[in-house]
């Protein structure tokens, strides 16, 4: 059995890091991360647009830098990692480079 838990950190009025977390539940232990998806949105253009997401919902850990493509990127040098601690590096990846992803963002949208 597993239990979710979404919330969003705001970066700015117009930036935002949302972040879904699925937990195990293991009998006698705590719960603990079994899936996430941890996404940086940006409002831009007054619509708010997903940028960057770490995601493990589709069966492994890949990133999306949605301002290029859809694809995912696969991050198996991080995989073999505890859950928590990738959370963590996911997380700190967005807080401190938010803003070049933005400035990304834009670019790619000024180009379509």
């Amino acid at each position: 059995m597993s239990k979710r838990k979404t919330y969003t950190i705001f970066l700015s009025l117009e930036d935002r890091i949302d972040v879904d977390l699925e937990f195990e539940k293991i009998p006698r232990n705590p719960p603990r991360p079994s899936r996430f998806a941890i996404t940086y949105s940006a409002r831009i253009a007054d619509r708010w647009r997903e940028g960057l997401r770490y995601d493990t919902f589709h069966g492994y850990l890949h990133r999306q830098r949605l301002w290029r493509s859809h694809e995912p990127e696969p991050l198996s040098d991080m995989a073999r990692m505890p859950a928590g601690d990738i959370l963590a590096i996911c997380q700190d990846d967005l807080r401190r480079n938010w803003r070049r992803y933005r400035a990304l963002m834009e670019s790619a949208i000024e180009e379509d």
